[in-house]
């Protein structure tokens, strides 16, 4: 599982694991029964994210919840200070932070919702299970830079998820397989305005 991952990377995931594992007891911050499964369900599939990340801006992670895909794709970044999370639970946000100073990587958590924010301008903006994808194509096109890419792993209806979103939305999209099984697709989307 970590093999062929920069040392480092491997390290500060092994603490994220172990810190998940532990508040997890207190704070529903991924299934329970997905525990089990946290290297490839949760940390290997966030670590992908990474590979279509922009180069370079903000990358905005909106209802980060448990930290994924963000801190597993800060942990990649070589500047994980452009990675802010967006989280409304106080609770989530406290493991967060911990999450960040456990592992030295210095993102940044903001105790807040998405639509409250004044418009990031970010390059990068990600949520994993957090709405369907035309509530994510809204926080892109409110927060996002010009050429802003919108990550957001789908699970098997995420077709239905496109063209729903389509009736309201036009955007750019490409979909790379999932790491997880089921049919799942991580969609990349661009060029979003609505209609």
């Amino acid at each position: 599982m970590l093999d062929g991952l920069d040392p480092e990377v491997a390290g500060k995931c092994r603490i994220f694991a172990e810190l998940l594992a532990k508040w997890n007891r207190a704070i529903n911050l991924v299934s329970r029964s997905t525990l089990p499964e946290v290297w490839d369900r949760h940390i290997a599939d966030s670590l992908r994210v990474a590979e279509f990340a922009a180069a370079d801006g903000i990358w905005l992670d909106i209802g980060s919840g448990g930290g994924f895909p963000a801190v597993p794709c800060a942990f990649k970044l070589d500047d994980p200070s452009r990675m802010t999370l967006v989280e409304s639970d106080s609770r989530k946000c406290a493991f967060l932070r911990t999450v960040s100073r456990e592992t030295s990587t210095p993102f940044r958590v903001l105790d807040a919702r998405w639509e409250s924010l004044p418009p990031q301008g970010c390059g990068t903006l990600s949520a994993r299970a957090l709405a369907p994808l035309a509530k994510l194509l809204e926080a892109q096109a409110r927060h996002g830079a010009e050429r802003c890419r919108g990550l957001f792993p789908k699970g098997r209806s995420w077709r239905d998820e496109v063209d729903a979103a389509a009736e309201s939305w036009r955007f750019s999209i490409r979909t790379e397989r999932s790491m997880m099984s089921g049919g799942g697709r991580l969609l990349v989307i661009t060029k979003v305005e609505p209609k």
